[in-house]
C-alpha cells in the first residue's frame, strides 16, 4: 500500500497544460496505487482517487482465501492418510492370517488352525511305586497300603505330581503278594481265589497333606473268570460312583447294599491281558469298567473273585480311554529362530502388538499432514506478499 502523504498528492487537481489533455486516474491494484495516463483530445486534464477499500479488499481476501485453502488442502491430506489407515484397519485380516491353515474356522476361536487329540479331561497316570506292603504282607517293610507317584494332567498337559494311597482295611493275605505293584502302566493286586479285600483309596501332596480331587477315575480292566465259570472276577464300588462300560460290554451289573458291583462273565487267559492302557482293543474294552468319583477325598472298592484254584490279578489305572474323546485344540504361530529352537506366540499378544503398530502408523500420518498443511500455508503466504511487494515497487516507480 502507497503511504498516505502519497495517495493524497495523487488525488489533488491537476491544472490544464498546453496541448492535449490528459486524464489522470488512479487505480488500486493488488493492494497498491496505480497511476494509469490516458492521453484526451480536448478538455481539461481531471484527477480521479479511487481510495483504499477496507480490510475486504479482493486482493487481500484472495491471500485469505489462498491461505485457507492450503489449510483445508492439508487437512484433507490427513482425513485420506487417516481413513486409509482405518479402511486398512476395517478390511485388515485377524492378526497372523498369513499364517491361516486351511483346518482354520471363520468366525472361531481357532483363527491359526487346530489340531484334533484326545480329550480326556483330568487324568492320573501312575509313575512308580514309592511303597508295597498291603496288608502287610510285603514286598516291602514299614507301613501297611501301596503308595503310587502319581502324576495329574489335563488333557495329556502335565499339572503336578500327587500320591495315590491305598490301605486294606479288611484281613488280605495272597500267595502272590510279592507281585503286587505295577505292571506295564497299570496298578496290580494279587487276589487268592475265594478271596477279597475292601481297601481304602486317599489322595496326599508330596508332602503328606490331605487332597480332595474335582473329579478321579478308576478304571479296572481285564475282568474275566476261569473256565467252568470258576474264580469270578468282581469288584464292588461304595458309594454308588457315575460307572461307565462298553456298548459291548461282558461284565454283569447289579446294585448292592454297599453300592453297585461288576462282576465277570466270559472266559480269559493271560493271553488277553492288556500292555497299554491307551491302546485297548474291542474285547479289552467289553471287560473295562469305569468308576468316576466328584469332588472326593477318599473312597472304598472292594476287590476279590469267587471260588477256584488260582491267584486272580487286578489290573487298573488312575484314567480311562473309555472316557476320551477327540476335540479341538487351538494352534499358535510358531517362529523358527534357530533349527533347534522355536519361539510360541500367543495369538492375543500378536494381535496387540499389530493394533499397537498400526496406531503408531496412523500417527505418523497425521504429523506428516499436519507438518504438510504448515508448509503449504506459509509458502502461499510468502508468495503472495512478494508478489503484493513488487507490484506496490513497481507502481510507486511509475507514478
Amino acid at each position: 500500500r502507497l503511504p498516505f502523504a502519497r495517495r493524497r498528492a495523487l488525488g489533488q487537481h491537476s491544472v490544464a497544460k498546453a496541448g492535449s489533455h490528459r486524464n489522470s486516474v488512479v487505480v488500486r491494484r493488488g493492494g497498491a496505487m496505480a497511476v494509469r495516463d490516458m492521453e484526451m483530445s480536448g478538455g481539461l486534464e481531471d484527477s480521479t482517487l479511487i481510495d483504499d477499500a477496507p480490510t475486504g479488499s479482493p486482493h487481500r481476501v484472495r491471500r485469505i482465501f489462498a491461505a485457507g485453502a492450503a489449510l483445508l488442502a492439508g487437512a484433507v491430506v490427513c482425513a485420506v492418510l487417516l481413513s486409509g489407515g482405518a479402511a486398512s484397519a476395517a478390511v485388515a485380516p485377524q492378526p497372523g492370517s498369513g499364517l491361516l491353515r486351511a483346518d482354520a474356522e471363520p468366525d472361531s476361536k481357532f483363527p491359526w488352525g487346530y489340531d484334533e487329540v484326545e480329550m480326556c479331561g483330568v487324568d492320573y497316570h501312575i509313575k512308580k511305586v514309592l511303597h508295597s506292603n498291603l496288608g502287610g504282607q510285603g514286598p516291602d517293610k514299614g507301613p501297611e497300603g501301596i503308595k503310587y507317584l502319581c502324576s495329574e494332567s489335563t488333557n495329556h498337559e502335565y499339572n503336578r505330581d500327587i500320591i495315590v494311597e491305598m490301605n486294606a482295611i479288611t484281613h488280605y493275605q495272597s500267595k502272590s503278594a510279592h507281585l503286587n505293584g505295577i505292571v506295564h502302566d497299570f496298578g496290580s493286586i494279587h487276589i487268592d481265589a475265594g478271596e477279597q479285600v475292601k481297601m481304602i483309596v486317599h489322595f496326599q501332596d508330596l508332602d503328606g497333606q490331605p487332597l480332595e480331587l474335582k473329579t478321579f477315575r478308576m478304571t479296572f480292566y481285564d475282568l474275566d473268570e476261569a473256565p467252568h465259570h470258576l474264580a469270578q472276577e468282581y469288584i464292588i464300588a461304595d458309594g454308588h460312583p457315575s460307572t461307565i462300560r462298553d456298548h459291548n460290554t461282558e461284565i454283569h451289573k447289579r446294585n448292592v447294599h454297599a453300592g453297585v458291583e461288576f462282576e465277570a462273565t466270559k472266559i480269559g487267559s493271560g493271553a488277553d491281558n492288556p500292555e497299554d492302557s491307551s491302546e485297548l482293543t474291542h474285547e479289552q474294552k467289553d471287560r473295562s469298567v469305569v468308576l468316576t468319583y466328584r469332588h472326593i477325598k477318599q473312597f472304598h472298592v472292594t476287590m476279590g473273585s469267587h471260588r477256584g484254584h488260582h491267584p486272580r490279578a487286578f489290573e487298573f489305572a488312575l484314567h480311562s480311554a473309555l472316557t476320551c474323546h477327540k476335540g479341538k485344540v487351538a494352534k499358535t504361530t510358531t517362529v523358527t529362530q534357530t533349527d533347534t529352537t522355536t519361539t510360541t506366540l500367543d495369538p492375543e499378544a500378536i494381535a496387540a502388538m499389530d493394533k499397537e503398530k498400526q496406531g503408531n502408523l496412523m500417527k505418523a500420518a497425521a504429523v506428516a499432514g499436519a507438518v504438510a498443511t504448515a508448509a503449504a500455508a506459509a509458502g502461499a503466504a510468502a508468495w503472495l506478499a512478494n508478489r503484493e511487494q513488487r507490484e506496490i515497487a513497481h507502481f510507486a516507480g511509475s507514478s
